[in-house]
């Protein structure tokens, strides 16, 4: 196998069906539904181990190390990643060469708007910084 064949990715897909909203995310791509009011709600969930308590568990209990790079002596920097591969995020599709802890199964979150309450818009971005991000979406949602 290529070395570009063992790379992965993030993925967040979004299904707008009348007024039920589902979405599925893997890594950390973002969705997030703005209320009228200003009210912001998270439609996906944050698949880094800074962040995420929970998967930080699913891996280290299923024989995984979740730690941050070690310069030696003692000294470590930088974001908590999963060894082996070094990867920041606990889920992924692709990324062939970080072993079995890394899994490609989506969170999956599927809401239902109320006609009565007005969104102002969806924004779906690649990262969890947004200003890092080669692509946002924004959908203006008219139901």
């Amino acid at each position: 196998m290529l070395a570009g064949q063992l790379s992965g990715t993030t993925v967040t897909l979004v299904i707008i069906e009348g007024f039920v909203v589902t979405v599925a995310s893997v890594g950390d791509s973002r969705c997030i539904l703005e209320s009228a009011d200003g009210s912001l709600h998270y439609l996906s969930a944050d698949h880094r181990f800074e962040d995420n308590d929970e998967e930080t568990e699913r891996v280290t209990s299923s024989g995984g190390e979740v730690g941050r790079l070690n310069t030696g002596g003692g000294t470590q920097i930088g974001p908590l990643r999963c060894w082996p591969g070094g990867l920041c995020l606990s889920r992924s599709i692709g990324d062939l060469d970080v072993g079995e802890f890394i899994v490609p199964v989506p969170y999956v979150k599927q809401v239902k708007v109320s006609y009565s309450t007005y969104y102002n818009y969806m924004v779906h971005y690649c990262s969890l910084k947004a200003e890092h991000c080669l692509h946002i979406t924004l959908y203006a949602l008219c139901f």
